[in-house]
């Protein structure tokens, strides 16, 4: 005989977890790093929005990806569940600001400046105490900005704010490249991305040629893979966590 205990014992077992789904901003997507991270964040299942910076309306291609126009104020959507942001600061003159077209969603992303990332931290900041206090994580990386640099940005910040910072050893600025130049292409067609290719690999192959001794650099795809993974991985708790290339390896 089936004992009516046991019955509604098994049915109040608890179901599983579903996961917080969070919302993402993305700045600075113009870098290739941030292109990287970008498509990092829209092919995680732990976002349901991902929000991106541009200089321009963003042809709609991804069913839960957002353009933010530059211009206007920065403000989160009501409700917003918990956050991430993500900073990809380029210090040097990205090639993408200098093309504005639409046959391609990066000719469109807005590049982010050092000299324009502390004025940004303040609006989003303010945003977050705006919209309640709501939950929130910041990444901030760059290729060619020492560490030293961008923990002096978040360090106000990390006190209330987890912070992940990842950048370049302070002995590596102003040395030789440690990556090679990396080409984009123009257009959106076929052949434009089958050319770029070509020449990206003709650049690595030169790169490597010309620095024998130097280990072979992570490519911006991979330091974002690595980056995502451990930001996903990071504690919501206040505090600064700093990376560079050797923690990626």
């Amino acid at each position: 005989m089936i004992n009516p205990h046991n019955v509604f014992v098994a049915d109040a077992r608890p179901a599983l977890a579903v996961p917080t789904q969070r919302y993402a901003y993305v700045f600075g997507a113009t870098h290739p790093l941030g292109e990287a991270l970008l498509a990092q964040m829209l092919a995680s299942s732990a976002y349901s929005r991902v929000y991106v910076s541009t200089t321009a309306p963003l042809p709609a291609t991804v069913a839960h990806l957002y353009g933010m126009l530059q211009a206007q104020d920065f403000a989160m959507e009501a409700g917003s569940p918990a956050v991430d942001c993500v900073f990809i600061v380029d210090d040097d003159v990205p090639q993408a600001a200098t093309r504005f077209g639409f046959a391609a969603r990066s000719n469109v992303y807005a590049p982010l400046t050092a000299a324009g990332i502390p004025a940004l931290l303040r609006s989003v900041s303010i945003a977050a105490g705006t919209a309640g206090n709501v939950p929130m994580r910041w990444l901030i990386a760059s290729q060619n900005v020492t560490t030293t640099v961008a923990s002096s940005w978040a360090a106000s910040y990390s006190a209330h704010t987890a912070c992940m910072v990842y950048g370049i050893n302070n002995g590596e600025r102003g040395a030789s490249n440690t990556t090679a130049y990396q080409f984009k292409p123009e257009g959106s067609s076929v052949l434009d991305r089958l050319g770029v290719w070509v020449l990206n690999t003709v650049s690595n192959i030169a790169h490597g040629m010309m620095n024998p001794q130097q280990k072979t650099p992570l490519t911006a795809v991979k330091i974002a893979q690595r980056l995502v993974a451990r930001f996903a991985d990071s504690a919501t708790q206040q505090g600064l966590t700093v990376l560079t290339s050797s923690d990626l390896l």
